[in-house]
């Protein structure tokens, strides 16, 4: 609809030419327009009208001759050459608007007949005549039936005003008839044009009996359509009883479509009845402004509040529509689509969506009773006022609120983890079960409290501001992870089936800038086959002879080109100018057999705010060659076998070389096989002397940053380079799933990155609380000597170093992806990184599920983080783990920190493992094995363990789960000692199965998974690691206790043990504490052996104050006896805890004791015991003794006795010598023993047992 200061354009036909005419809308009436334009444009036109200026000229044309659009092909003048709006109506308000005529664009109008020539007065019959013009002059009550409802819908009765309009408009169109055909006689028509023009009375008795005869054939054809209902289907059916039904239904479905028709064939006829009906409802009256908005306010929408919004958005497209503003309306049409949209995008909430419309909200409450002016001067005081009271308490405000925030959040994380924990070891019970009560034990609040404090901790450092509140951004590859869970969040609210898919869409890869590509000014500088060792120079010298045959290529893929073509010649020339490539002609690549060329392509990766990182995309010939295992590469996480000692720390130093693969030449031979991106411009090969009537492609003649070979070339070349030079000694190196290197001194290539570090010592213990200053490195430092070196061989090769990537001599630094602290001694991921990956997480855990793709991202990730979960090494045990179908066992021995160290270092080492070679020869001119199984097996035959665990399963399962519940057993005890916290537990197992599934922290087993999830919480609130390394089953120990078998004495020791402190214990020196006699004394000094001077355990000195627990504590005892007495008093009782507490020591220290108590005494039902016993750190020998001819063992002759021991060597000696008859009530099938004899045997065996032979 237009209106008056519309742009409008127009072309009129004026002799024999066509005017092309733009200007301003001035003037609406009836179906005409007047136009404001330039005079120049209508200069050729009569019917035009100038301003008294003469610069505006006025035309006047049929509003349908007219758009408010400019068409595609438009040649008249330009909207900017036009006079302004405001000048053309000032300018028609003074112009002699009545002199203006329309233009040649309509038909001439039908001149009046002057006075003068008017005819003579009429007779009777003219009169008559002439008295029909009014009833002729409105509508014919012979109009179709359709166009009679549309009038008395809008005709007849008052006139109201279109919904939202305040005043009827002025300007009304024409009435066209309905149904009127093109070429028909309209004898109405012309009886009242004759009549206006006072035409022959007799003609005119002609046309009026035509007319009535015409009137009288369509009232019978209306009277006919009368019998049918409104939308055209009869109403009248005598088809017979039998086609009732069958009719009836017909019927409506004909009526339903017609309804459908009408929509379209007299979509006039649905706006103006529901109009009617609405100001029937609100009862609007003639003149009065209403809107369609207080008919929906007026429905009872209930709680179907989306489908009132919907409906208030569609009748304020509808009211634009009525109004004439049709491309508002569109325009709002789009909004509400788009707030229907966002709305299902957030699962139904109209809070953000509601926005997009720009309507009034409908379902909003008042939010105030004043006006906004007197709103926003009551906000602006109290704003102010705020602020006022934030500034005076701004000093540390802040900080203290976030503090609060990131304590409340790690409180709450850590809350959350003990519940979960709680539900793994409980097995995950089901909401249904819990009838009985889980076999679990449980800790005191207090007990749990301190291990959940020290996780507490370790949240609080990790949480940030940014994280709790959840505005952490991510950057490079995590923020491209996290826009794809943004899409598959988007996905989730508007799907209800399966999971919509997030595609891979979201990449780092950038489209290629000739401006921004980082490249060197003179490329291919470095030949590798001049650096190269001999084998593999000649192998790069001829790679074209390890191309494959095409039957055993891979599938060869479509390289990805991200050139966009209007950069494709810049890009080329700019690979030419710096010598990076060179031209190929066409004829001389390599191709398929079916004739396809195999290009590769370009793209971009960001590298810093100014360049990006040009990789080549080389997948399609990369399909046609075998890789080269060159490239040995270090990692961060070689350092989390680096152990630092108080008095130490860690400095290190690390460059970097730029654009370093474009600076190694690829053998000419080679060249033509790295074709890249589309065909070279003509006139750019001209420039570089090349034919332009043959096609040429560019190929690189540098290596390339995607080559599958790359890694390999540029890593063996840099090694070289170094090498050559005296840096990069095998004894330094470190290379990633190989044992560390043993010097302080450790030093790595990974392809462009060098890195230097440096263990050193200072005089003292490292402060850790920041104050810490390092020394001032010096010249005969072996890194500094190193990066000098360094620095040589790289002027020499001609390689350019990134001088501002470079540091020297640093405590803390980042290299290969890790964060170091060298004074801390702490290796990690970033901590940034970790928050971020955090994020990722926290974001799939809210969502419930992602897609594979977004997972194996976030997996790689977390590998990488992962890696470096182990702190350091300081507990000076061991433990080995066996199980059998239905029992288990386990046994610890005590290592010294070298032994410790060296085991950690070689745990988790790629490679098969070994088994020992057992010939006598081999174990006498045995050196120290390389292999990690080899070395494991020779130590675990020559420790002194001792049985921690024998027990067996409460039902049969595979060996495999049984392994892992051995293992989570004993994490579960060392998890129990709070002191044990930051430290890495090393153990062996024989199960292959066990030691990949816990060094990978994942099965294909389900069930297995199922244990490593539950070790878990103990190992996060315990702050422990794990270091497994594979041992031989026959040289597994804890085999014998699964078996409930005596451990075998160990071995002896090889020669290369001795720098490991594994000794032969030749000796062992015992004590007696009794209350009386000395006969285990006794017997052994008589058999060589050392024994200390007995001690009464009632006047003993107490534990903990020197003497005897000192002797236990500082390693000079290897056994003891222990006699305590009777229980018949306080004293005894005391003697008895103090006689448990000198064998918990003994244990503690890696030696064995042997408490001999009466069976009858009440000192076995004691708490006290029963938590000792609960260690399962000993086992019970029941005897008899008898005296024989030993008179001093007359008090014991003949009363029960247990043995409570963990002397391997016992049990033999109990069973050699019991004589198993009955003894009294007490004595019943227990065996008999000569305490004597038991003495003298005690001490063989013992001897024995010091010298690593077998106890009989």
């Amino acid at each position: 609809m237009l209106e008056v200061g519309d742009l409008v354009y127009v072309s009129l036909r004026c002799n024999g030419a066509v005017v092309c005419i733009v200007g301003w809308g001035v003037e609406l009436a009836d179906d005409e327009i007047v136009i404001g334009t330039i005079a120049e444009v209508v200069a050729s036109l009569s019917q035009k009208l100038l301003s008294k200026s003469g610069s505006v000229a006025f035309v006047r044309v049929p509003v349908l001759a007219v758009t408010t659009e400019k068409p595609e092909d438009w040649k008249g003048p330009k909207v900017k050459d036009l006079p302004t709006l405001s000048a053309c109506l000032a300018a028609w308000e003074k112009a002699a608007r009545a002199e203006l005529t329309s233009s040649e664009a309509e038909a001439p109008r039908a001149k009046a007949v002057p006075k003068s020539k008017e005819k003579p007065a009429k007779d009777r019959l003219s009169r008559e005549l002439a008295g029909l013009a009014a009833l002729y002059g409105g509508a014919g009550e012979d109009d179709e039936d359709d166009e009679s409802e549309d009038e008395s819908l809008t005709g007849a009765g008052p006139r109201f005003l279109a919904p939202g309009q305040s005043s009827a408009k002025t300007d009304k169109k024409k009435k066209e008839k309905k149904g009127e055909k093109e070429g028909e006689l309209d004898f109405k028509r012309l009886l009242i044009k004759g009549l206006a023009e006072g035409e022959d009375s007799s003609k005119m008795m002609q046309l009026m009996m035509m007319s009535l005869l015409m009137e009288k054939g369509e009232k019978k054809k209306q009277k006919a359509r009368s019998s049918h209902d409104p939308l055209g289907s009869s109403s009248s059916g005598s088809s017979g009883s039998e086609d009732e039904v069958a009719g009836k239904g017909m019927k409506a479905v004909l009526t339903l479509q017609q309804l459908h028709r009408q929509v379209h064939r007299k979509p006039h006829r649905a706006c103006q009845q529901f109009e009617k009906e609405v100001t029937e409802e609100l009862g609007i009256v003639e003149g009065q402004a209403w809107t369609l908005k207080d008919y929906i306010r007026k429905q009872n929408w209930g709680r179907y509040q989306g489908l009132q919004r919907c409906a208030v958005m569609d009748v304020a497209a509808y009211e634009l529509i009525r109004a004439g503003k049709h491309d508002i309306a569109a325009a709002q049409l789009i909004q509400n689509l788009k707030a229907k949209i966002q709305a299902v995008l957030q699962n139904g909430d109209w809070q953000t969506a509601w926005l997009l419309t720009g309507l009034p909200d409908p379902l909003s409450r008042k939010e105030w009773a004043g006006s906004k002016q007197e709103m926003a001067v009551v906000s602006g005081y109290i704003e102010a006022l705020a602020k006022l009271k934030k500034r005076v308490a701004q000093a540390g405000a802040s900080a203290e609120g976030e503090a609060e925030a990131q304590q409340w959040w790690a409180k709450s994380f850590v809350n959350t983890f003990v519940a979960w924990s709680n539900y793994v070891v409980l097995g995950c019970p089901r909401l249904e079960g819990g009838a009985c009560q889980p076999r679990v034990g449980y800790r005191s609040m207090e007990d749990a409290r301190f291990f959940c404090d020290r996780l507490l901790g370790e949240v609080q450092e990790f949480a940030c501001h940014e994280l709790v509140v959840g505005v952490l951004e991510c950057d490079g590859k995590r923020a491209v992870v996290e826009e794809l869970l943004q899409n598959v969040v988007t996905a989730a609210g508007a799907c209800y089936g399966a999971p919509a898919q997030a595609g891979s869409s979201a990449t780092t890869a950038l489209p290629v800038v000739a401006a921004r590509v980082a490249v060197p000014e003179e490329a291919g500088n470095v030949d590798p086959v001049d650096w190269l060792p001999e084998g593999q120079a000649a192998v790069l010298a001829n790679l074209p002879a390890l191309r494959l045959p095409e039957d055993q290529w891979d599938e060869v893929p479509v390289a990805c080109h991200q050139v966009p073509l209007q950069e494709e010649k810049n890009v080329a020339a700019k690979l030419l100018e710096t010598g990076m490539a060179v031209l190929v002609p066409e004829s001389d690549l390599p191709r398929r057999e079916d004739g396809r060329l195999l290009v590769g392509g370009l793209f971009g990766v960001s590298k810093n705010a100014s360049e990006d990182r040009l990789i080549f995309d080389r997948r399609p010939e990369n399909s046609t060659m075998p890789r080269l295992d060159w490239a040995a590469l270090p990692s961060g996480a070689c350092y989390t076998r680096m152990l630092l000692q108080p008095d130490e720390f860690l400095r290190g130093s690390g460059d970097d070389l730029r654009n370093y693969y474009y600076a190694l030449k690829l053998p000419a031979n080679w060249i033509k096989f790295n074709s890249v991106g589309r065909r070279v411009d003509k006139a750019l090969v001209s420039a570089y002397g090349g034919d332009p009537n043959i096609p040429y492609r560019l190929c690189f003649r540098v290596l390339g940053m995607g080559d599958v070979n790359g890694c390999a070339i540029a890593q063996a070349t840099h090694e070289a380079v170094l090498k050559s030079e005296g840096v990069l000694a095998s004894k330094v190196t470190l290379q990633y799933g190989a044992p560390v290197p043993k010097t302080d001194l450790w030093e790595g290539v990974y392809l462009d990155d060098l890195l230097v570090t440096l263990r050193k010592k200072v005089p003292g213990i490292v402060p850790l609380d920041g104050s810490f200053i390092p020394p001032v490195p010096q010249e005969d430092d072996p890194d500094v000597k190193e990066i000098r070196s360094a620095e040589t061989a790289y002027d020499k090769a001609g390689l350019k170093r990134a001088i501002h990537k470079s540091f020297c001599m640093l405590c803390r630094f980042r290299a290969w992806g890790a964060e170091v602290d060298g004074v801390m001694g702490k290796v990690g991921a970033p901590l940034q990184v970790r928050r971020e990956v955090w994020k990722l997480l926290s974001l799939i855990v809210r969502l419930g599920w992602a897609t594979k793709n977004i997972l194996e991202k976030i997996n790689g990730f977390v590998c990488f983080i992962f890696q470096y979960r182990s702190d350091g090494v300081d507990y000076p045990t061991i433990s080995v783990m066996s199980s059998e179908v239905s029992a288990c066992g386990a046994v610890r021995a005590d290592i010294t920190p070298q032994l410790a160290q060296e085991l950690w270092v070689r745990s988790e080492v790629r490679g098969e493992a070994v088994r020992l070679d057992r010939s006598e020869a081999a174990l006498f001119l045995e050196v120290e094995p390389a292999e990690p199984s080899k070395f494991v097996s020779a130590l675990s035959e020559c420790l002194s363990w001792r049985t921690t665990a024998g027990y067996t399963f409460r039902q049969s399962s595979h060996i495999n789960l049984h392994e892992l519940r051995a293992l989570r057993r004993e994490i579960v005890k060392l998890a129990s000692n709070f002191d044990a916290g930051g430290l890495v537990q090393l153990a062996l197992n024989d199960s292959r199965v066990a030691i990949g599934a816990v060094a990978k922290g994942r099965s294909s087993s389900y069930k297995v998974n199922g244990l490593l999830r539950a070790q878990l919480p103990f190992m996060i609130l315990g702050d422990i690691a794990l270091a497994l390394l594979w041992v031989e089953t026959e040289s597994n120990l804890a085999d014998h206790p699964s078996r409930f078998r005596e451990l075998p004495p160990p071995t002896s020791p090889r020669a290369w043990m001795a720098k490991y402190g594994v000794l032969l214990r030749e000796n062992m020196i015992g004590i007696e504490v009794v209350t009386a006699g000395c006969e285990v004394t006794t017997a052994h000094r008589s058999e060589g052996l050392e024994m200390c001077d007995p001690c009464d355990v009632r006047t003993g000195a107490p534990i903990g104050e020197g003497g005897l627990a000192d002797m236990i504590e500082g390693g000079r005892l290897g056994w003891m006896w222990i006699s305590p007495p009777r229980l018949d008093s306080r004293g005894s009782v005391r003697a008895w805890t103090r006689a448990l507490a000198l064998a918990a020591l003994m244990y503690k220290a890696g030696g064995f004791f042997i408490i001999e108590h009466p069976c009858c005494s009440r000192a076995w039902s004691l708490r006290v015991t029963e938590l000792f016993e609960g260690r399962e750190v000993a086992r019970k020998h029941h005897v008899v003794w008898t005296a024989g001819v030993d008179r001093l063992a007359s008090s014991r002759e003949g009363v029960p006795t247990i043995l409570y021991s963990n002397c391997p060597w016992l049990k033999a000696v109990v069973s050699g010598l019991s004589d198993r008859r009955a003894y009294g009530d007490w004595g019943r099938n227990r065996p008999v023993v000569d305490r004597s004899i038991f003495c003298r045997a005690l001490a063989h065996a013992c001897r024995a047992w010091a010298k690593g032979a077998s106890v009989e």
